[in-house]
């Protein structure tokens, strides 16, 4: 039944790809050249409509191109899945628009952008999109710009895809940057996550029985169960964490659905439990207090790159030209463990615990000034 229901959306995807495909070759912007001038009430619209991940690799993008058009009107649209961490992209955007599924909301959503009359609508994905497609061709800006991937026939511009198995998703995303001017191997590609005073006070008070030096942040799996490191792994690491590094408090974060899990992993190990019922906010602040992030979640591992918190990250990974790179830390402190079984679990305990000596010892998280 799953396969028949996955074989009709395919259908339908290529449908209205069929609909939407134009006869015409984008320019493409190879060097950074001043192509675009806006003035002041110019509109453009960026597209960012997936998950949280892809929302905070692309914060380098959204702040450069900020800095460029500080007089223009700059929206985004996100999704019900990543709408959660728009506080990454709010100090940049003046509007925020969220992409709802459902026939109804989606007519709504385009008779709502075609009215905005955008001047020029960016398409931050790097895979192709039946989704952006549609927008923008519902939107019909002035001028279309995006990654040149195969759906190129949407957009009036494109930038070159860089190879994904040689440059990280945040710099072929800054290639967005080039018809404004810009050399995105110029600037700071930093990621970035604002946080408030009362969001870190309330952190420090969410893990406030957590008394020793430093605080070890363990994330129990990511957006699946396919992405969960075994209860057992978990149990052994912490033990490992516990007899090797007493100086290190073990905080557990996981959603609901892991209870059962987090309740076997502590009654075989000492470690702490964050709060499951708060904000991503409040998450994102309980991760911004540790020293050490384990993470196969990859929005964890961007937030420990905004903080620039060394993480090891835990990776199903093909290393197929169109999959790239693991998602790894950027410009931060990092251990990348991939497999490409599509068991996690198959990630070696003796990996990890030779990932967790060398950041201890890289960066002088010893327990002698406690």
């Amino acid at each position: 039944m799953v396969a028949k229901l996955k074989n009709i959306e395919l259908w339908v995807k290529k449908k209205i790809n069929s609909f939407l495909k134009k006869d015409r070759q984008p320019i493409l912007i190879e060097k950074a050249t001043n192509k675009f001038f806006f003035v002041e009430g110019s509109r453009i619209l960026l597209l960012r409509h997936d998950r949280i991940g892809d929302v905070m690799v692309s914060v380098p993008f959204i702040k450069l191109l900020r800095d460029v058009f500080q007089i223009v009107e700059l929206d985004i649209l996100l999704s019900e899945n990543n709408i959660a961490a728009s506080a990454a992209v709010k100090p940049y955007v003046n509007n925020i628009y969220v992409y709802r599924k459902g026939f109804i909301s989606i007519i709504k959503l385009l008779r709502q952008l075609n009215k905005a009359k955008y001047d020029m609508i960016i398409d931050l994905f790097d895979n192709s999109s039946t989704t952006s497609s549609m927008i923008i061709k519902f939107a019909n800006p002035l001028y279309s710009l995006g990654i040149n991937k195969n759906n190129y026939y949407s957009y009036s511009h494109v930038v070159p895809l860089l190879n994904k198995n040689k440059h990280h998703i945040v710099e072929r995303i800054a290639q967005l940057i080039l018809p404004f001017g810009i050399n995105p191997y110029s600037q700071d590609l930093k990621l970035s996550y604002p946080l408030t005073e009362e969001l870190i006070n309330n952190a420090n008070n969410n893990l406030s029985n957590c008394k020793s030096k430093f605080k070890l942040g363990i994330n129990l799996s990511g957006s699946n169960r396919s992405k969960y490191w075994g209860t057992e792994n978990y149990i052994e690491f912490i033990k490992y964490i516990n007899n090797t590094y007493p100086y290190f408090d073990v905080i557990i974060f996981y959603t609901p659905e892991y209870e059962q899990d987090y309740q076997q992993i502590s009654a075989n190990s000492i470690c702490f439990k964050a709060p499951t019922d708060k904000s991503f906010d409040e998450y994102v602040a309980m991760l911004s207090l540790c020293h050490v992030i384990l993470t196969p979640d990859t929005a964890a591992v961007h937030i420990a790159a905004a903080f620039k918190i060394p993480c090891i990250g835990l990776f199903l990974w093909t290393g197929s030209k169109e999959t790239g790179l693991p998602w790894f830390s950027y410009n931060s402190p990092y251990r990348c463990l991939k497999t490409s079984t599509g068991k996690l679990d198959n990630i070696s305990l003796e990996d990890v615990i030779i990932a967790i000596d060398e950041i201890v010892m890289e960066h002088k998280l010893g327990g002698l000034e406690k």
